[in-house]
């Protein structure tokens, strides 16, 4: 239930991103895949939260200063 009231928050009413559900949750609620838009190129792409790097218990929330497209890390580094 976290994960579909964060999504609605997220979808419907465009935010606020905290408090979110950790990345355990999402997955274990059904929601194995993270949509993300690069806030340099606008662009969009989807990401499975089981390979991402992180502790389990991380809020996805959290995630967002990690996540960019590759263009956008290769021009700011």
């Amino acid at each position: 239930m976290a994960c579909e009231a964060w999504n609605n928050r997220m979808l419907g009413y465009k935010g606020p991103a905290q408090p979110s559900p950790t990345i355990d949750d999402a997955i274990n609620g059904g929601y194995p895949y993270l949509e993300v838009r690069c806030l340099g190129c606008d662009t969009n792409q989807t990401v499975a939260l089981e390979i991402i790097r992180r502790p389990k218990t991380t809020p996805v929330h959290e995630l967002e200063r990690y996540l960019r497209c590759k263009d956008c890390t290769q021009v700011r580094g």
